[in-house]
């Protein structure tokens, strides 16, 4: 289910990981950035960008994927801080924002959790702090960018959906991270 080549651990890229800005929502394949970087650096990529992940989420998918296809490096995209995963007694996702419509207003607990600043920025930080522990016991090298400075890459450049980033941002943030792993000696 993921907009990325079959798993293939015979043959390590490096991964990708983040919401459906990564997973390049409203863009042809070989307009994403992990592509336009996979080809740059002659590597194959693995991209678990989920549409309307929570940062929880994009844990969940890492602690999962990260043992098994052991990437030469990670990309990590984090998520708008506002989103919050819960998992039910049947083992249910369900992702939730004050942006979603489907979120239920009337939880007093969740709307004074998201509206207080310090609970979401913690919940981020912890999930992406969670995906660097992974990365370092596995001796991977990580790169992060929070999704805020991902949008504000080439403002106005909309893809398909008028909702995500086009090929311009994700151009950009495909040179922005060659750059990055080039200068922290990764490749």
């Amino acid at each position: 289910g993921f907009r990325s080549r079959e798993i293939d651990i015979s043959n390590p890229g490096f991964a990708v990981f983040g919401c459906s800005f990564t997973s390049g929502i409203g863009l042809p394949v070989d307009e994403l950035w992990p592509v336009r970087l996979s080809k740059e650096l002659s590597i194959p990529v693995d991209n678990f960008g989920v549409l309307g992940a929570s940062n929880g989420l994009i844990f969940r998918v890492a602690h999962y994927w990260l043992p098994v296809v052991k990437p030469k490096f990670v990309i990590l995209q984090t998520t708008f801080k506002e989103r919050f995963e819960i998992i039910d007694k049947h083992n249910t996702s369900v992702i939730m924002s004050p942006t979603y419509p489907h979120t239920p207003p009337f939880q007093v607990e969740f709307t004074q959790w998201w509206y207080t600043d310090a609970n979401s920025i913690a919940d981020q930080q912890k999930n992406e702090f969670a995906i660097r522990y992974i990365c370092q016991r596995l001796n991977i090298p990580i790169i992060a960018i929070d999704v805020d400075k991902f949008v504000n890459l080439q403002r106005g450049d909309k893809a398909r959906d008028l909702q995500h980033p086009g090929s311009q941002t994700h151009n950009l943030a495909s040179e922005h991270f060659f750059k990055q792993l080039t200068t922290m000696n990764i490749l």
